[in-house]
């Protein structure tokens, strides 16, 4: 079944439904997004009033009791950007509570963030004292903004009206030869698929309008390269579906949800301490060939 919704244009199969929304393997836009795309007003209540009070009220106090497994996360991330680029300016958009920029400031970036959320812009700033502005990121920004030698997005393009718009934001103020770092939820993958059918599960990871746009690793590497960046590496994180096959379905349980969490987090971890990294990132790239993991990474230069 194929659906056209003018005057956006947008048109493919439908793969999912939820409530007033479908959403579509859209060809035009080259990944999948819901149907209608909710309107700006709407979202900008959401983010800079709700996210972090009534959907995410915890979110703040998780990450700062799981900060060490983040900022493992987050120094092996600046590591690759280190390595793609001499330069150490670098902005985030959607910095949250700021753990990310912390570990960039320790390691001699100088950095800026863009976060709309009052609650996590309060934490960057009062506890971290990190150089953050509590606005969304966009076209008005471009007289006032240097150009960086990086730019990261972690779990924000799944969020925003057009992903497309976003981008030339950020090329824009991105320096030739500068690097962006992109993660987002890796949904719609075949483990889903899969065990979705087996047992006639609803898609969990369905949720407008919170989530509007759905990427996989393929469709995130195109829709970067049809922005006119090269795509220079893509990694993957832990597959949670795993825990599904092992009999743990946490997709409606949030204490269940928490506790795989919690293992997924000592693994990774462990690994770490035990100078198992390498290990880590053979286990990881076979996970990657397969389209698994609940996020894609990539990274792409200007």
């Amino acid at each position: 079944m194929h659906a056209t919704y003018e005057p956006f244009f947008h048109t493919g199969k439908t793969i999912a439904e939820y409530g007033e929304y479908t959403v579509i393997q859209c060809e035009s836009c080259g990944f999948a997004h819901c149907l209608p795309i909710p309107e700006y007003t709407d979202l900008k209540s959401i983010y800079q009033k709700d996210y972090y009070t009534k959907i995410k009220p915890d979110y703040i106090e998780r990450a700062e009791k799981d900060r060490a497994w983040h900022e493992m996360i987050h120094n092996h991330r600046l590591k690759v950007i280190e390595g793609l680029t001499p330069g150490r300016n670098l902005l985030e958009v959607g910095s949250g509570p700021g753990l990310f920029l912390n570990c960039a400031r320790q390691r001699g970036w100088q950095t800026l963030g863009f976060e709309p959320s009052k609650e996590a812009w309060l934490y960057s700033r009062e506890i971290l004292h990190l150089n953050v502005k509590n606005e969304f990121f966009g076209a008005d920004d471009s007289d006032a903004l240097p150009k960086f030698d990086a730019i990261c997005l972690s779990l924000v393009l799944e969020h925003i009206r057009d992903p497309q718009e976003m981008m030339n934001h950020v090329k824009a103020h991105l320096m030739p030869g500068g690097v962006v770092c992109i993660v987002v939820p890796n949904d719609f993958n075949d483990l889903q698929t899969i065990l979705c059918a087996e047992k006639e599960r609803h898609k969990w990871w369905v949720a407008p309008p919170h989530h509007i746009n759905y990427f996989t690793h393929a469709s995130l590497a195109g829709f970067l390269q049809r922005s006119g960046l090269k795509v220079v590496k893509q990694e993957t994180t832990f597959p949670l579906e795993l825990f599904l096959l092992l009999g743990f379905d946490y997709t409606a349980d949030d204490l269940l949800g928490r506790k795989c969490h919690d293992l997924r987090m000592q693994f990774e971890q462990k690994l770490e301490q035990l100078g198992l990294g390498t290990l880590q990132c053979d286990l990881y790239d076979v996970f990657l060939k397969h389209g698994l993991g609940r996020h894609a990474v990539a990274y792409a230069v200007l």
